[in-house]
């Protein structure tokens, strides 16, 4: 959960002792005292000193890491169906057999 609500929070102030995060209120559901608590463990472990946590809810004015992976699975996933529907071979199928594509069945690599 910690690992979450870090990716859904956007970083707004970042100084010697403090950490300052905006969630979007639509997460707030993540927002809970033991991800907070464990979120705050890591960022002292990583930075090697204490570190005070405040994360306040507000709309993200940029992506947050889960949107910027989202938008890049989309993305990746939006590729993958065009070159199936690109190929020669499926298009030939679709032709043949008056087959229909079903674009939830085609997963990237």
């Amino acid at each position: 959960m910690a690992r979450e609500l870090g990716q859904h929070c956007e970083l707004r102030r970042l100084n010697k002792s403090r950490i300052e995060l905006g969630l979007s209120p639509t997460h707030r559901h993540l927002q809970m005292k033991p991800a907070q608590d464990k979120l705050q463990q890591a960022l002292n472990d990583y930075f090697g000193r204490p570190m005070q946590l405040t994360i306040d809810l507000h709309e993200a004015s940029v992506d947050t890491p889960a949107a910027a992976a989202q938008r890049r699975n989309s993305e990746r996933q939006d590729r993958a169906v065009a070159a199936v529907e690109q190929d020669e071979f499926v298009r030939e199928v679709i032709d043949l057999f008056d087959a229909t594509l079903i674009e939830s069945s085609i997963k990237p690599v």
